[in-house]
């Protein structure tokens, strides 16, 4: 199938419905396609920079883009066939950034930790991850996701650096990676800079910029994981209406504590039609 249109890229010609990658998938599979192979629509056209990248929605079946020396060759092995056999391989090559979580302590010589946390990573230009925007390439500064789980970070280790709640050492962790598959704190996990076994709990923050005056609810997530969670978060819930699950699994840092025993609670005031797109900026 030809990766582009006989028209080019244009999206308001007559081909523009059908030109999109994720189209061409659907319909491939539509039409009991078993694989799909995409080549250019005209010799000479210009090869694209890119023709899938990780916002790809891909469907079922191998999906591969060949090469100008494989557009060459490879029609010349159905010749005078009515059907062939054929073998693809893809090279992959491997690109390794470093990203850091961002850790602060206070110690009081206490013998359990709590931990609080936050991912500060975002979708950047939406190269990477599950940004929902579909035009040009735009900053996606997440302002709701999760620059305001960042800000309630920071605003709580300077509550407690107060030194007035002495009850825990507290352990403030802004992880990276969480939009690539939380992987600051899946890392965190495997080499925690304090025993597992010291932390009473996590809580986590992860959109938490968009409570609305008109209902004030507040999702709380994983009261299941402590028998004390439902009446201590009852007790703290003032005028909040908190809409709670008991379950510690999703889709943010916490569930990387919760596979390890750790009691978790994650802070949540909804989603919206800005998440994953540009538009999640200051209001």
């Amino acid at each position: 199938m030809r990766w582009n249109a006989p028209d080019g890229a244009n999206p308001h010609g007559p081909y523009g419905a059908l030109s999109t990658l994720e189209r061409k998938i659907a319909l491939a599979e539509k039409h009991g396609a078993t694989a799909l192979i995409l080549y250019p629509a005209k010799s000479g056209e210009p090869w694209p920079d890119t023709v899938m990248d990780r916002r790809t929605r891909s469907g079922r079946i191998p999906v591969l883009s060949l090469t100008e020396v494989g557009v060459e060759v490879l029609p010349s092995g159905f010749a005078g066939r009515s059907s062939s056999p054929i073998r693809l391989a893809c090279r992959v090559v491997r690109e390794y950034v470093t990203a850091s979580n961002v850790a602060g302590l206070i110690d009081n010589g206490a013998n359990r930790t709590l931990v609080f946390g936050a991912h500060y990573d975002h979708l950047g230009y939406g190269e990477y991850g599950s940004s929902r925007h579909r035009g040009e390439p735009q900053i996606h500064n997440g302002a709701d996701d999760n620059a305001s789980g960042t800000a309630g970070l920071v605003e709580l280790a300077a509550h407690y650096a107060q030194g007035q709640d002495k009850r825990f050492n507290y352990l403030f962790l802004a992880f990276s990676g969480e939009e690539l598959g939380l992987l600051g704190s899946a890392y965190f996990v495997r080499h925690p800079a304090i025993p597992l076994d010291s932390v009473v709990a996590m809580l986590n923050m992860d959109m938490i910029g968009r409570l609305q005056d008109s209902s004030m609810q507040l999702g709380v997530h994983g009261t299941g994981t402590a028998l004390e969670w439902p009446a201590l978060v009852e007790a703290a819930a003032g005028p909040l209406r908190i809409k709670s699950s008991e379950s510690g699994s999703g889709s943010s840092d916490h569930h990387s504590f919760y596979l390890n025993n750790v009691p978790v609670l994650h802070f949540f005031t909804g989603t919206h039609q800005e998440y994953h797109k540009p538009e999640d900026d200051e209001h």
